[in-house]
């Protein structure tokens, strides 16, 4: 642990610590399969985008539901020739499901809780979604698809425990290699 000085910023700073772990030869973490699981602080560009040479690392990071990201931009938008490629598609905005399109891949299943109170759990993944590049630093974010996905719980008669449904974006090179199971008991076990 690190202390975080008034002038510094504490995603930055754990970034550091992170890519300590990720370097030293004597921990398996920059070698091997490694997930790394963080909250909404560290779902921000500079943050994410530190670690992305570690082919190794995977993040899930809970984000805002507030946010937007985009899907990827289809064949026929990317100019052919001269001018600047496409590197999004339509916006995906978590606030508005209209936005969203069909799920890439969903699983149902159902929990108890410590009282006996029996829950319906649903998680939704839709694949290779985008973050808008960050100027300044200039970080290209196009460069780094990662999997959304959406958690919401429901009680017996249908109506969501939650007023808002938890989203995590799962980012990495390796991040198919998670399942939808997988992420749901890193984040919410």
């Amino acid at each position: 642990a690190q202390r975080v000085e008034s002038d510094e910023n504490k995603e930055q700073v754990g970034g550091k610590q992170v890519e300590q772990l990720l370097r030293d030869p004597d921990l398996p973490f920059g070698r091997e399969f490694t997930v790394e699981v963080v909250d909404s602080s560290y779902s921000k560009a500079d943050y994410l985008h530190a670690h992305r040479q570690f082919r190794n690392l995977v993040t899930i990071a809970r984000v805002r539901g507030n946010r937007t990201f985009y899907h990827q931009p289809k064949a026929e938008t990317t100019p052919v020739g001269a001018g600047h490629p496409t590197w999004y598609g339509a916006p995906f905005s978590l606030a508005d499901q209209k936005t969203w399109g069909k799920p890439d891949e969903s699983i149902t299943f159902e929990v108890r809780s410590s009282r006996g109170k029996v829950y319906r759990i649903v998680v939704e993944a839709w694949y290779n979604k985008l973050m808008p590049v960050k100027n300044k630093p200039k970080l290209n974010m196009h460069e780094h698809p990662f999997t959304l996905v959406r958690t919401g719980r429901y009680d017996q008669d249908g109506t969501a425990v939650y007023k808002q449904p938890l989203w995590v974006l799962v980012m990495g090179e390796r991040r198919h290699e998670l399942t939808l199971m997988q992420i749901y008991q890193s984040y919410c076990s």
